[in-house]
């Protein structure tokens, strides 16, 4: 899958990485964009594979200087971050969820041998159960 962004030959994107979880957001931010952006730049007979340079500005204002004008963008607070149960998606992680997943198939496997037996004894407690009503009703002719 992929989110592809077209930036409408935007030469910066800004994004603000709040305070509270910035210690996770942002080196997972940098992570994925290392592993998994692709960075085309389009000209006008060519496309063209190019390497970004990102840069880190602590604060909630940045000013983006162009050739004859200034930018400054503030962003207000924003409660929107990662929480504590983030986990960054390194191979340590997928190891992990595999073991998880795989002692969770093996527990679903027994569950449902448990329950198996369990309709059988159900099914032989009913009989006995037929059998002796029919006993019952025998003795009471």
């Amino acid at each position: 899958m992929f989110a592809l962004i077209e930036t409408n030959r935007a030469t910066h994107i800004a994004i603000h990485v709040p305070h509270n979880g910035a210690d996770k957001s942002l080196p997972a931010l940098a992570a994925m964009l290392e592993m998994n952006a692709v960075f085309i730049q389009e000209g006008y007979n060519q496309l063209e594979q190019v390497k970004p340079k990102m840069t880190i500005e602590l604060g909630d204002e940045i000013t983006i200087t162009g050739r004859d004008a200034e930018i400054s963008i503030q962003i207000p607070a924003n409660s929107h971050c990662l929480e504590d149960s983030f986990i960054l998606a390194t191979a340590e992680a997928y190891i992990s969820n595999k073991k998880a997943i795989d002692q969770r198939d093996e527990r679903i496997v027994k569950l449902c041998e448990e329950i198996a037996f369990l309709k059988v004894s159900l099914q032989r407690l009913q009989t006995q159960l037929d059998e002796s009503k029919q006993e019952v009703d025998r003795m009471m002719e």
